[in-house]
């Protein structure tokens, strides 16, 4: 694997961290407000409604369907994927991944492709976390809006980057 690419995956974890530690918290924030008192996170799966507040092992899991998913629609597209990484399991942190991926820079449609390996994978996540018995509706926003908040961040700058 080419060095530089090596180099970016871990980089990655916590280049994201440290640019946006002060909007992380505001995001999770905002995700929560509408919600208010309405989860108990004291009861079963369906009643849980922070990703902060899944089990160790669950939010591990569905962090990697998360990663995995960035792959397998950067290769449905035409890109190839590189590296996946993940924070070790137990190790709770505001990014629980990163994901590469490679592909031709005159692509017709670059913006659009980013988007769509940006944007999938929270729903992916969600989805996983549902299967799983995680059901509560304020779970699936934290998810897709608060843990997926990287993606839309790399999508965002990579527009704006032109």
């Amino acid at each position: 694997m080419d060095a530089a690419v090596e180099r970016k995956v871990p980089s990655a974890l916590g280049e994201f961290t440290e640019l946006n530690r002060w909007r992380i918290e505001e995001i999770h924030q905002e995700v929560h407000r509408d919600f208010r008192g309405s989860a108990d996170d004291g009861g079963g799966p369906a009643d849980v409604g922070c990703l902060q507040k899944l089990p160790e092992t669950v939010l591990w899991k569905s962090t990697a369907t998360h990663e995995s998913a960035h792959a397998v629609l950067a290769f449905v597209i035409g890109l190839t994927p590189q590296r996946l990484a993940l924070a070790p399991a137990g190790v709770r942190q505001d990014v629980g991944g990163a994901h590469t991926a490679t592909g031709d820079p005159a692509r017709q449609h670059p913006h659009q492709d980013i988007a769509v390996v940006c944007l999938g994978a929270g729903p992916a996540q969600a989805r996983h976390l549902h299967e799983a018995g995680y059901t509560h509706p304020e779970l699936r926003r934290c998810i897709t809006e608060f843990a997926a908040s990287g993606d839309l961040h790399q999508m965002k700058q990579r527009v704006a980057e032109g």
